[in-house]
């Protein structure tokens, strides 16, 4: 076939303008099924995708099919594009109830997702995990042969793969797939704990290495910042990893939510399947771990038998943070306080997500609260408040202790004993601010009410100390806090 001179023309410009090129000059003249040369072919489908106006990728399927056979490796826009044609190709077939061209496209579609790989056009931004991923969607909306039991294995392939390298929201519906065959009884119930471990395991590696880009992200931020450089584009890069942090601590609590609503995750259920494979697995590091942190969800697992041999066997093995929070669990059932705290100290040194660094001193706090050193949890209540301003716990915490201090604030007098319901009530309304539910919101509401009732009296105040409202006053003892005097 002769080739116009418009054609050749249009050929040339393409090797300097086409996006993304990779092209080699000797690319340009293989020769297509459609009698044109690439480079020509290369021009004909791109006429397609105007720099300005609408995309017609319908239009654009011949010349780039006869592009894409003959030279697959031409370039990445190859696959961008074809990725875009073929989608609309699908979607016009489907919507139209034609099966046969529908389930034609679908084939291409996912062919297109393993020839990108294939041929090196994986990115920093689309990773080869991400195109594999991708490729499992369009085979779940397109492919007449798609079943939720080949959605679940194609999922397991990748994500044995790449584990926690994946996105958190493929993770996520890999289990949720997994709890659906096992509902359906499709698959055993075992099955399924076992995904969710493993699914809980890759969000947590996904979670820690989100938030080691997030701290590294906030770093240079406040370098720029303190050398007078734009931090606009830090900035935007900050607020990125904060939200792919976020996305994944979301799917994380909702498999979490689904698995004990499942029906399979109660403590005895848990104990039935994996005590017996305890002896015969004691060296597999992955397995302990995992059984650790199912049993860790609860308080009634971490009171189980199973939940300390486990974690002794993985801390044998590597010490972890699991590890350390098993053994520190079997410390406290000995009353061991101080081996108990030693253990806490070490698995905070392993934690990396704020989660778990705040659930620990949580932990440690409580067992200070135990001994009576209530300024020492106090400071560890604090700590753990500095790493996520955004928790209520550990303000109600502090205010229990605040609350059961008349005793030991350093004061004689009833009526400015009666000031520490005051330092209560200021940590509660902290708390009531912080909130996760309104069911605890209306808890500490109540609380504050109670509070309020053992402000003291205006008379008694005035009476016994000289004091009246809205001076300051310093409660002494362990407290140490200066409150603004409130009355009944």
């Amino acid at each position: 076939m002769k080739t116009s001179f418009k054609t050749l023309v249009g050929a040339v410009l393409s090797m300097a303008v086409t996006a993304l090129s990779a092209q080699t000059p000797e690319m340009l003249e293989v020769m297509c099924a459609n009698g044109e040369t690439a480079g020509t072919n290369n021009s004909l489908y791109n006429d397609y995708f105007p720099k300005s106006g609408p995309a017609k990728p319908l239009e654009a399927y011949e010349p780039w099919k006869a592009l894409y056979d003959a030279v697959p490796n031409f370039n990445l826009a190859l696959y961008l594009n074809g990725e875009k044609i073929l989608v609309a190709k699908c979607d016009q077939a489907q919507k139209g109830g034609n099966a046969a061209d529908q389930e034609r496209y679908a084939k291409e579609l996912q062919k297109l997702c393993d020839d990108r790989i294939a041929n090196g056009f994986a990115t920093k931004t689309v990773p080869a995990e991400a195109i594999k991923l991708k490729k499992i969607d369009y085979f779940k909306k397109y492919d007449l042969d798609a079943t939720d039991k080949g959605v679940y294995d194609r999922y397991t392939e990748v994500l044995n793969e790449f584990r926690g390298g994946a996105q958190p929201y493929y993770i996520s519906q890999w289990c949720t797939n997994s709890l659906k065959l096992a509902k359906s009884g499709q698959q055993d119930k075992n099955q399924y704990i076992e995904d969710y471990m493993k699914s809980t395991e890759y969000l947590d590696e996904a979670l820690d290495r989100y938030v080691l880009r997030y701290n590294d992200d906030t770093t240079k931020l406040v370098a720029a910042r303190v050398a007078g450089q734009d931090t606009a584009k830090l900035f935007r890069a900050a607020e990125v990893t904060k939200g792919l942090m976020k996305g994944a601590r979301d799917n994380k609590m909702n498999l979490t939510s689904l698995f004990a609503q499942s029906g399979y995750a109660d403590v005895n259920t848990l104990v039935e399947i994996f005590a017996p494979q305890v002896e015969e697995k004691k060296t597999d590091l992955a397995f302990l771990t995992n059984v650790s942190k199912l049993l860790g969800r609860s308080a009634e697992g971490r009171e189980t038998d199973l939940y300390t041999h486990v974690a002794d066997y993985s801390y044998q093995i590597k010490p972890s943070m699991e590890a350390a929070k098993g053994l520190a669990k079997a410390a406290l059932k000995a009353k061991d306080y101080d081996r108990a705290l030693q253990y806490y100290d070490e698995a905070l040194t392993h934690a990396i997500q704020p989660d778990d660094k705040t659930e620990i001193l949580m932990y440690e706090a409580a067992i200070y609260q135990q001994e009576g050193q209530k300024a020492k949890a106090r400071d560890v209540l604090r700590r753990s408040l500095a790493i996520d301003p955004d928790q209520d716990t550990p303000h109600v915490m502090i205010a229990n202790m605040y609350a059961s201090s008349t005793g030991s604030c350093g004061e004689e007098k009833p009526a400015l004993k009666s000031l520490v319901f005051v330092a209560a009530y200021n940590e509660m309304q902290q708390a009531i601010a912080h909130a996760s539910s309104d069911e605890k919101r209306a808890a500490y509401q109540r609380t504050c009410g109670s509070y309020k009732a053992a402000f003291p009296a205006k008379g008694d105040l005035f009476m016994q100390a000289g004091k009246t409202p809205g001076q300051t006053h310093t409660l002494g003892g362990w407290m140490g806090v200066t409150v603004t005097i409130q009355c009944q």
